[in-house]
């Protein structure tokens, strides 16, 4: 179709694929068959067959443009009596009349503007395509030159060269610290399976830490190191990155003291509900601080004890005497019930107290 032809053309596919609930592929076919059938000036069963099982009565509108009956159609189209271009307008315009005004109608509806949106997402993927396509080329350009340089072939084959040496080093080292190890093997007349193993495979220990030393080695290392450090110290310097994780690791944290809930080695949590599990009103705050740099909310009238004043405090704050009678113990895991129960009353207690 001609330029001008194609507005036209696009709007009556276009209002019929809507009425029809058709697809973008499905319009697409639809398209293909009237296009064929003007290019080629022949309407053939091929063809038609391409809007007939799609929803779209061809042969009605053939037949009612020629005042012949549907079964008069077939014959002419068999016989190639109907011409091509002629076919393709007259579908196209019965299309357009039919459903007229049918993608107007459906661009209002929920899907009809999401389908517009997604249009124009793959318009601006499109148009991000085209600017990068652009401004890449005269890179890819450069860089390409550069792969058809003989410093390039120099430069890699050098590269290939010094990781094929590092290789050829560390199964040297291998070979040689196994020999060793299977002559003492066969000398000391060693022949229980396990004990070979054993020294074959400190073998390859000795092996990969000698390797290690190597200057080759080493220096791969370091640039492993460099690479950790330089990611770190990006990181490091964005304080928008840090603070998140710093954010995100107090919320994680208030998750954990909550789920400990009476870990006598860690505390109890203060938002714990005591009312609720032991009819006290109070948060009486933590025995001990379970790492360092622990986040906490702090209130009028607390006190914070450092770590030796806690020892101390710890140390003069007298003993517990507990006097047990009638116990019996059927299992060992009893003893370990026993122990439970008592720690958690000492721990009420001193709530309590």
């Amino acid at each position: 179709y001609a330029p001008e032809e194609m507005q036209e053309k696009l709007t009556q596919i276009g209002d019929t694929g809507a009425s029809l609930g058709m697809s973008n592929s499905d319009m697409a076919m639809v398209a293909t068959g009237l296009g064929r059938m003007k290019s080629s000036g022949k309407t053939t069963l091929e063809y038609l067959n391409l809007l007939i099982e799609r929803g779209i009565p061809a042969i009605d509108y053939l037949a009612e443009k020629m005042g012949v009956s549907n079964a008069e159609v077939y014959d002419m189209v068999s016989k190639g009596l109907i011409p091509g271009a002629k076919a393709a307008e007259t579908i196209a315009d019965k299309m357009g009349e039919a459903n007229s005004g049918a993608m107007e109608a459906m661009s209002k509806t929920f899907s009809g503007l999401s389908s517009t949106l997604e249009g124009w997402k793959l318009e601006e993927q499109t148009l991000f395509g085209e600017g990068y396509n652009e401004r890449r080329k005269s890179g890819i350009n450069s860089y390409a030159k550069y792969f058809e340089s003989a410093e390039h072939d120099e430069v890699n084959k050098a590269i290939g060269a010094y990781y094929a040496e590092l290789e050829n080093e560390k199964e040297r080292i291998r070979v040689e610290h196994e020999k060793k190890a299977y002559e003492r093997i066969k000398a000391e007349g060693i022949t229980d399976e396990a004990e070979m193993g054993r020294l074959l495979a400190e073998a390859r220990i000795a092996a990969q830490a000698e390797y290690n030393a190597t200057e080759g080695a080493q220096l791969e290392a370091e640039s492993q190191r460099m690479l950790v450090q330089d990611v770190t110290q990006m990181l490091a310097d964005d304080k928008t990155y840090w603070n998140a994780g710093y954010l995100e690791g107090l919320e994680r944290s208030k998750g954990m003291r909550a789920a400990m809930g009476l870990n006598i080695s860690s505390g109890m949590p203060r938002d714990f509900d005591y009312t609720e599990h032991y009819g006290m009103s109070e948060a009486f705050g933590m025995t001990r601080i379970p790492y360092d740099n622990f986040p906490a909310n702090l209130h009028e009238g607390e006190r914070v004890l450092t770590a030796a004043e806690a020892r101390e405090y710890q140390s003069n704050s007298g003993g517990v005497t507990i006097n047990i009678n009638g116990l019996t113990v059927r299992k060992e895991a009893d003893i370990e019930k026993v122990a439970h129960e008592i720690a958690r009353q000492i721990r009420l207690a001193q709530m309590i107290g």
